[in-house]
């Protein structure tokens, strides 16, 4: 077994209706579970090959956070903890049309008071 611990972005909440497609069919067969703690989400898959394995994590922005930092991604063996990878991820902002219209509107910087965003590979694409 094998688990990615997801730490979300600053600010930001899954959309846990995404979450239980990845375990009830979604497109990543072998994730058998997820649990979410504070702002991490943990993924437990049966098992991990050396192919890739891709999906989609929903989340939305429901805080605005200035100058947000990257986040972390820690892949390990559930039963060996010590073979793990570690990398770090930043979201690239989503904004739609309408939202940075009513924001100029407003005199608001040129950003959608609502993001949302998908955590996705950049080997998947």
């Amino acid at each position: 077994m094998a688990v990615m611990e997801l730490a979300l972005p600053s600010g930001f909440q899954a959309d846990r209706p995404s979450l239980y497609e990845l375990v009830d069919g979604g497109t990543a067969a072998n994730i058998k579970m997820f649990e979410e703690k504070g702002d991490q989400i943990n993924i437990y898959f049966t098992s991990l090959g050396r192919s890739s394995v891709c999906f989609t994590i929903k989340i939305s922005e429901n805080l605005p956070v200035e100058n947000r930092k990257g986040s972390l991604v820690k892949l390990y063996d559930y039963y060996r903890p010590e073979q793990n990878v570690l990398r770090f991820y930043s979201l690239v902002n989503n904004c739609s049309r309408s939202g940075l219209e009513q924001d100029r509107e407003r005199g608001r910087p040129k950003r959608s008071s609502h993001l949302d965003g998908e955590l996705e590979a950049p080997h998947c694409r």
